[in-house]
């Protein structure tokens, strides 16, 4: 019963803002550089109007209504966008990906010419201007093949050039690594986790060796310095180049899918340390006060065991004791069901946390650490 009126208040209260939202009047368009526009008298047909310019096959009827000559301008700039799909996809054999592009292109001339007709002032300073016309395409340009070649540069070589997972491994493990005299990996907690800023090495069975690794996180200057032990640690990059004994540096600056004026400035700041700790760049690394913190094992990642909603009882940069509750979670399946402690497995700071609130069986959503 009290989860129903939750329901319906809040549909009322929707109701409410959205009565009052319709009192609101939009500001007079061009007030501000006294340039008054006259309100369009019928705003839905405009709508429909600019729609048919745009959407096929509407814009067969957009162009009709401006005239036969629009027609027939708009049939062959259809017909030559068409064949040059069918000629793309006969010689890539990629039937979806040329279609697509050919409407869309049709798409953007049909609104192109539409645009033309009905305001040529705004048509000239854009589509008809070839200052317009080249940093579109160059842009496009750019962001296609830049993209194309990152996300696919990998699989084309395994697919198009025979090579194996093991020579693309070999390759940035044995070709480039060794290249590198110091390798500085920077995170940012990507979207799921939110970290107090960090630099990190690892542990390592070759203690002068270690204690280099450790010179450069500490040469970078974040607030927080670490021994980080790591979920799947065999298959990481780091790893990699620690193996063949390069100084390997790890940092994570809060994150969350997000950046602040702070993060920028240690990354800048951390970067230019790195360089000047790596005889790159002249001088020192400012001398910067850090906290050194350990994670020992993966047993201080906390792992979720239950889907639901993510309450932490705890802040970021708390320091708990062993067995205090960390986070509940909550049901999101049954209503009236006691929440789900995770407690602390050890004493120590809570350097990590799970971002959203949503959690789902599997994500880490707490991550611990200690003095050392």
């Amino acid at each position: 019963m009290l989860l129903k009126l939750h329901k319906y208040a809040g549909l009322i209260a929707g109701l409410l803002l959205a009565l009052w939202v319709l009192t609101l009047r939009e500001p007079v368009r061009g007030a501000i550089d006294g340039l008054m526009t006259p309100e369009d008298p019928e705003p839905f047909r405009g709508f429909f109007r600019e729609l048919f310019q745009v959407i096929p096959p509407f814009t067969i009827f957009g162009a009709a209504a401006r005239g036969t000559g629009a027609l027939v301008l708009n049939l062959l700039g259809a017909a030559f966008f068409a064949a040059l799909a069918w000629t793309l996809w006969r010689l890539t054999g990629v039937f979806e990906q040329w279609l697509f592009l050919g409407v869309g292109y049709y798409a953007v001339f049909s609104w192109a010419m539409g645009l033309r007709a009905r305001d040529l002032p705004t048509f000239k300073l854009t589509w008809g201007s070839p200052a317009f016309l080249c940093i579109i395409l160059g842009y496009g340009t750019v962001a296609f093949t830049a993209y194309a070649a990152s996300y696919w540069g990998a699989p084309y070589a395994e697919r198009a050039l025979g090579v194996n997972k093991t020579d693309l491994g070999w390759f940035l493990g044995v070709v480039l690594v060794p290249l590198a005299d110091v390798v500085l990996d920077m995170h940012s907690g990507g979207r799921t986790l939110d970290l107090l800023p960090f630099a990190a090495t690892h542990r390592l069975a070759d203690e002068d060796f270690g204690a280099r690794c450790l010179a450069g996180a500490e040469a970078f200057g974040a607030p927080y310095t670490l021994f980080m032990a790591e979920l799947e640690e065999a298959a990481l990059f780091d790893s990699v180049v620690e193996a063949q004994g390069r100084v390997f540096i790890s940092t994570e600056l809060r994150g969350g899918g997000t950046t602040t004026p702070d993060t920028v400035a240690l990354a800048e700041q951390g970067v230019g340390n790195v360089l000047r700790f790596a005889g790159i760049l002249p001088g020192d690394p400012l001398p910067v006060s850090s906290q050194a913190l350990e994670i020992p094992s993966a047993d201080y990642y906390r792992v979720s065991e239950h889907r639901g909603l993510l309450e932490f009882a705890v802040a970021l940069g708390d320091w708990v004791q062993q067995g205090e509750v960390l986070a509940r979670v909550h049901s999101l399946d049954r209503t009236g069901q006691p929440p789900v402690d995770y407690r602390a497995p050890f004493a120590g700071m809570l350097i990590g946390r799970r971002h959203p609130a949503r959690v789902d069986i599997g994500d880490t959503f707490a991550v611990l650490a200690v003095k050392r």
